[in-house]
């Protein structure tokens, strides 16, 4: 069920002290310029964007950027490509996961209690589809509940920087990177840990574990990162086209997918 999206209240006028926690950690680096938080309702709101077809038993998630919502997803017309490919007849249901769920630590649990522990009671499969931030959120969710979820696709998202990225370049590999106590080292170097575990653990290895999927633009400013990830995947799960980190970029990223036959909940 979904829940309305109310207006974005103005710009606070001051900075919030943060907790410890990758998500909080996430948030701070993100809003250092001291951008004003929205309150963070329970559930969260979304809008349902399509419905699958009679019998279908599949669930896709999608979560925003920073400073996009629902609404954006709707405007770029990613159901109608969807229904378009006649690839994808499941839910599409798109959540308002902005940036102050991250900050106060609670977007992965309220993802979970909000929308895919329901659906899973049903017997429904559940995807996520993650754009910039929301990749990021993906990427927790998956770490976090991978029993959960049977795919993700994340489309320019954003995983870190700095000597995280440093270290994993420098291994050749990410299976060969050993970043020692990452818990320790700092966000990044947690992150990047959970992708390690996560693209070991890939169907295509034998192992269950959510199927991952990488769409990015051949000029998005966090293209380091997602060269990164892609050399990783199986043979088909990465697409990447001519294109910035934009709306433009991204739904030629999804339009792609859906022709593809990526196989959102196994379709």
């Amino acid at each position: 069920m979904t829940s309305p999206i109310g207006p974005r209240p103005s710009v606070a006028r001051r900075c919030l002290r943060w907790p410890p926690g990758l998500a909080c950690g996430v948030a701070c680096l993100l809003l250092a310029g001291c951008y004003g938080l929205r309150p963070t309702p329970q559930p969260i709101p979304s809008v349902q964007l399509a419905a699958g077809s009679a019998g279908d038993r599949c669930l896709v998630l999608l979560l925003p950027g920073r400073g996009d919502g629902p609404g954006d997803y709707q405007q770029a017309g990613f159901a109608s490509i969807a229904a378009a490919s006649g690839e994808v007849t499941a839910d599409l249901v798109a959540v308002d996961a902005h940036m102050g769920y991250y900050r106060d630590r609670s977007v992965v649990e309220r993802l979970r209690q909000d929308f895919v522990a329901p659906a899973r009671a049903e017997g429904r499969r559940v995807w996520l589809v993650g754009i910039s931030l929301g990749g990021l959120g993906a990427v927790l969710y998956a770490a976090e509940h991978p029993e959960d979820v049977e795919g993700v696709v994340l489309l320019s998202p954003f995983l870190g920087k700095g000597a995280a990225l440093d270290e994993v370049e420098a291994a050749g590999e990410l299976a060969a990177w050993e970043p020692g106590d990452a818990a320790a080292r700092g966000l990044w170097f947690r992150l990047w840990k959970h992708l390690q575990e996560l693209t070991a653990q890939q169907p295509d290895n034998g192992a269950a574990a959510p199927s991952l999927y990488l769409g990015y633009g051949d000029g998005d400013r966090l293209g380091r990162s997602h060269r990164l990830l892609a050399r990783e995947l199986p043979p088909g799960h990465v697409l990447h086209v001519e294109g910035g980190h934009d709306w433009r970029t991204w739904k030629e990223l999804w339009n792609g997918f859906t022709a593809a036959g990526v196989p959102y909940c196994g379709g």
